[in-house]
């Protein structure tokens, strides 16, 4: 079962910075995905999307295959606390990231890898 996926997000501040630009993405439930990226490239902005914060400009996020609409926001954030996972990188992480599947975002393209 996908515990999370995009199809086609973007999003757009409203002062005109586009933050995120046709982002498709999913995990799987029980997997453990690593999202890295440097300042500004939209990590915090796509988790914000997943979980109900903001409201994408385009394009459609879904928790445990449920579509996220402004009807559901409660019952959808409970869903996808449980997956969404902000942390910085320490030395006491490492064993988490052991054999985690690595995203890396740029402000212009999204690089799917491989396992640490």
């Amino acid at each position: 079962m996908k515990a999370i996926e995009t199809h086609e997000l973007h999003y757009q501040f409203q002062d005109g910075t586009l933050a995120l630009k046709g982002i498709n993405f999913q995990a799987e439930k029980g997997e453990r995905i690593i999202l890295l990226g440097a300042n500004g490239a939209g990590k915090s902005t796509l988790f914000k999307c997943q979980n109900g914060i903001y409201t994408p400009t385009k394009g459609e996020v879904y928790v445990e295959e449920e579509k996220v609409t402004k009807s559901n926001l409660e019952k959808i954030r409970q869903k996808a606390n449980q997956y969404l996972w902000l942390t910085r990188l320490r030395e006491d992480t490492k064993e988490w990231f052991d054999n985690a599947n690595v995203v890396i975002y740029t402000r212009k393209k999204q690089y799917l890898g491989g396992k640490i």
